[in-house]
């Protein structure tokens, strides 16, 4: 059966919203920050997005990872047809800073 945590759904995600996602996907919803899904430790993560700014929501989905992996890659994404004021590598540098002041050593972002 589905595990739907109504409670705890996203705060991009209204309780209908995670009903939609559970009568689409006919799957289990697991509200972040997945504990459930990730391994105990070890391998490596990769979150990839455009990070238009980075913010506390991408920081909090980094440290979730960082816990449960040797290494996570924030990658840094550029959209052709999407305007940025800031450059991929001013975004990626900006992720670096925020990883550094949380005390995420294992944080490589990238672009």
């Amino acid at each position: 059966g589905a595990v739907v945590s109504w409670a705890r759904c996203a705060s991009a995600l209204t309780a209908a919203g995670c009903a939609l996602h559970w009568l689409i996907a006919r799957r289990s919803f697991h509200p972040f920050p997945y504990a459930s899904l990730l391994p105990h430790r070890g391998g490596v993560a990769i979150l990839a997005a455009s990070f238009n700014p980075p913010h506390s929501g991408h920081l909090a989905l980094l440290a979730a990872l960082s816990q449960h992996h040797e290494a996570v890659y924030a990658v840094v994404s550029t959209n052709p047809t999407k305007r940025y004021a800031a450059s991929g590598e001013e975004r990626r540098d900006l992720i670096g800073v925020m990883a550094a002041a949380a005390g995420l050593p294992n944080v490589k972002p990238v672009v």
